[in-house]
């Protein structure tokens, strides 16, 4: 006869929202960001990361159980700001741990989300594993304007300009179609197209990787697609407001090759046979397949690039 081994956690994320010591960890980590000119880091945005977690997983088939555990790392996931906003995932991870431990959850478990917590940072993690997958996924795309603690628009720096300027944002998960996608409403009179990648390519590089270990695509769309384009190699171009970009029905044999006024963001298809060349003002920037900025408007004395 097999036996089976059922693991049953003791408790759920929203009664993990109310243990004292994860509740005083939220409360300080955030007042502490706070002082230092962050957004939002609440126990609202840990519940919702946690709910949005638990939904990705549950939308790809995954079992109850690690469904649960996405729910329990995302309430907890950043615990560790009230040590240091640098390194908070590795901090959050061994409070975490602790956490469990006295709540009873089994060690597999504590291992599991301790390692989504210290791996969710797009500065020092990265998905490791469907739970980590599903906690960047919802850490990452909870871009909203009540997150802005500043309320003074004249004061606003680059990062409260890009959270304030999306009025609505949703995810989308399509288990048929293998997306998940984030849909973006943004007031480009606040927040350029340039500021917003400037800010989040990180991010959403993360999540586009998170995406691919649950078997996903992750796409973004801004402003109902408005302003995208997609070339005939499959390279897709973000067009900022008054800007011309011009490019062929189909690229040489040699090169690809397109001309920008004004400013785009480009995602080239990667081709190391076939270099891609975007001629902007006096500068010419090539690539074989990467992320990119170009800002190159008539009568800018500099052209700005930024490159992933």
């Amino acid at each position: 006869m097999v036996s089976s081994f059922i693991y049953i956690i003791l408790v759920n994320y929203k009664e993990l929202l109310q243990n004292e010591e994860v509740k005083a960890f939220l409360t300080k980590g955030n007042a502490n960001l706070g002082i230092l000119g962050y957004t939002d880091h609440s126990e609202k945005h840990c519940a919702i990361v946690a709910k949005r977690a638990g939904m990705i997983l549950e939308k790809f088939g995954y079992s109850k159980h690690e469904i649960e555990l996405a729910e329990l790392a995302g309430a907890m996931h950043d615990i560790g700001n009230v040590i240091n906003r640098k390194n908070h995932g590795e901090y959050g991870a061994i409070l975490a741990y602790s956490i469990l431990e006295k709540l009873k959850v089994p060690l597999e478990d504590r291992v599991l989300i301790m390692s989504a917590i210290g791996n969710h940072d797009e500065s020092t993690g990265g998905a490791v594993d469907p739970i980590s997958a599903a906690l960047i996924l919802a850490d990452k795309t909870d871009v909203r304007r009540n997150r802005v603690r500043n309320k003074e628009k004249a004061s606003f720096d680059k990062h409260d300009r890009v959270n304030y300027a999306v009025t609505n944002a949703t995810v989308k998960v399509s288990p048929q179609k293998h997306l998940i996608t984030l849909n973006l409403q943004i007031d480009e009179e606040i927040c350029t197209m340039y500021e917003y990648f400037e800010i989040f390519l990180g991010r959403m590089m993360m999540c586009r990787k998170a995406a691919e270990l649950l078997g996903a695509r992750f796409k973004l769309t801004a402003n109902g697609s408005k302003g995208r384009f997609v070339l005939p190699d499959s390279t897709v171009v973000w067009l900022n407001s008054n800007s011309l970009l011009e490019y062929p029905e189909t690229f040489s044999s040699s090169a690809r090759e397109v001309s920008l006024s004004g400013e785009a963001y480009f995602e080239v298809r990667r081709n190391e046979k076939l270099p891609f060349r975007v001629q902007a003002g006096e500068m010419k920037v090539e690539v074989l397949g990467t992320e990119f900025n170009v800002q190159a408007y008539s009568g800018d004395e500099v052209v700005k690039t930024t490159l992933n």
